[in-house]
């Protein structure tokens, strides 16, 4: 399954584990069957591997469509594959945390998700204030957290740690319009979908976009 990145751009999703949310799994490769994402790497903590010196060992897959049109995935080495291209003008990397009545945030998990962040910035040629548009790469760290409507803890200051770019909070809740009534968010048959959409979203991931919105944001020099 041959695969191409586009408007030179790539998008790197950090997924909770499988075993945690296996619906969330099922239901962005659902999406990617029907047609309506595009190509993206897709990690989550287990393809993360911490080295005692030297930077992690990460891998990824991307998953899309063979020429029988079956769900077929390419295991790609996520440093190899940042190198392959002569240069990304945007890469995104979004780390997907999903706050729960039934898990604890996994410590772990966020450690792997916050080291990757730290060696993604250190790897590319970063684009400064200084430089012209598109002559190096945009690097877009964001950490999108979602949620059901009430959660029973507010100690949760764990997801926000980390070097991030972007902090998003998906708002907990399902309206069919801005005006209409709020069916709520509750960790239901309906959240994996909740969670996907906001993935799709701020990781430009809709098939025929591959922008997102925070593509062009402003953010703090310091990143």
């Amino acid at each position: 399954m041959p695969f191409t990145w586009d408007n030179d751009s790539v998008s790197i999703v950090l997924l909770p584990s499988e075993k945690r949310y296996p619906k969330l799994h099922e239901q962005l490769k659902e999406w990617i069957g029907d047609g309506l994402l595009g190509n993206f790497i897709w990690m989550t903590a287990e393809d993360i591997q911490l080295e005692d010196y030297g930077p992690p060992t990460a891998r990824g897959m991307v998953w899309g469509l063979d020429e029988d049109r079956e769900l077929s995935g390419i295991e790609v080495n996520l440093f190899d594959e940042l190198a392959r291209n002569n240069r990304f003008k945007t890469v995104r990397l979004i780390a997907v945390r999903v706050l729960s009545n039934t898990f604890e945030p996994d410590e772990s998990e966020y450690k792997k998700f916050d080291e990757l962040s730290k060696t993604i910035k250190l790897s590319l040629p970063l684009a400064l204030s200084n430089d012209k548009p598109g002559e190096k790469t945009n690097l877009r760290r964001i950490n999108l957290v979602v949620f059901p409507t009430e959660l029973k803890s507010t100690n949760y200051s764990t997801v926000f740690k980390g070097q991030w770019d972007h902090h998003v909070i998906a708002s907990p809740e399902d309206r069919k319009t801005p005006l209409s009534a709020d069916r709520f968010v509750k960790e239901d048959s309906r959240f994996p979908k909740f969670i996907a959409m906001h993935v799709a979203a701020t990781g430009g991931l809709w098939n025929g976009i591959a922008r997102s919105p925070f593509d062009d944001l402003a953010k703090p020099e310091s990143g």
